[in-house]
């Protein structure tokens, strides 16, 4: 079982570095004028969100649970970008303009924090990244990242890996912003698989349950493996009985 792990991850990884560096859309990135208009398409986002305000708050990058699901919706949204124009955050204007889209009458996203995602001139780190500086400059984080979150088995418990792979992230200089630096290594990553949207949710849900830079919430996965087990005894249990009979 761990060989065949490590060569699923050895295909998986280099998926991952061709893309990349063959991907048309990032290659031919040229710098674009600053927009006022929200360059994002939130294809997962319903005007009246269903949040019972009971998921985590990205090790408290979020100012509450409630701010977790428009969140998602936006970070899947940025991938999306990434994946196209290899460009991962926006400028302030841009950011008012796409948080107007995705407010609700559940969550304040103006006061979630999602803001701090934000191209700010003047400051180092990875404000102003695009895809192709996210590689050159925090290549090994990405690889990883890549090795820790790319395939969720819960009998391997990935997602404490997953969580391990992205509080490794740090920056490139001491006083980098580190969230920025863990937000674009992520929007790299995810914009490379755009269209597996269960492991981007899966992702999602293991690194938004975090607190105290590790994983307290169970998972959708350790449940099910719960159920599994259940209903596995309450199988054999049957079984003993009718052979009793």
């Amino acid at each position: 079982m761990p060989l065949l792990m490590d060569s699923q991850m050895i295909i998986h990884t280099s998926f991952i570095f061709f893309f990349f560096w063959f991907s048309n859309p990032i290659k031919n990135t040229v710098s674009q004028p600053s927009s006022t208009h929200c360059p994002l398409e939130f294809k997962n986002h319903k005007t009246a969100l269903s949040s019972t305000c009971e998921e985590g708050t990205w090790d408290d990058f979020l100012r509450d649970k409630c701010c977790k699901e428009p969140f998602n919706v936006y970070l899947d949204a940025l991938a999306a970008r990434a994946n196209q124009t290899g460009r991962i955050f926006l400028n302030s204007l841009e950011q008012t303009s796409c948080l107007n889209k995705i407010k609700n009458n559940i969550t304040d996203v103006f006061s979630c924090g999602i803001d701090k995602l934000t191209i700010t001139s003047g400051v180092k780190g990875c404000s102003g990244f695009l895809v192709q500086d996210v590689l050159n400059k925090l290549g090994d984080e990405v690889i990883g990242l890549s090795t820790g979150c790319g395939l969720f088995d819960r009998l391997e418990g990935t997602c404490e890996k997953c969580v391990k792979s992205w509080n490794e992230i740090r920056g490139i200089e001491a006083g980098d912003d580190v969230d920025l630096c863990r937000f674009a290594v992520l929007t790299s990553l995810t914009s490379s698989r755009i269209d597996d949207l269960i492991w981007a949710q899966n992702i999602h849900r293991c690194l938004g349950n975090v607190t105290n830079g590790f994983k307290v919430y169970a998972d959708t996965s350790a449940q099910e493996k719960k159920e599994e087990t259940a209903g596995m005894l309450f199988y054999v249990s049957c079984f003993i009985c009718n052979c009793v009979k």
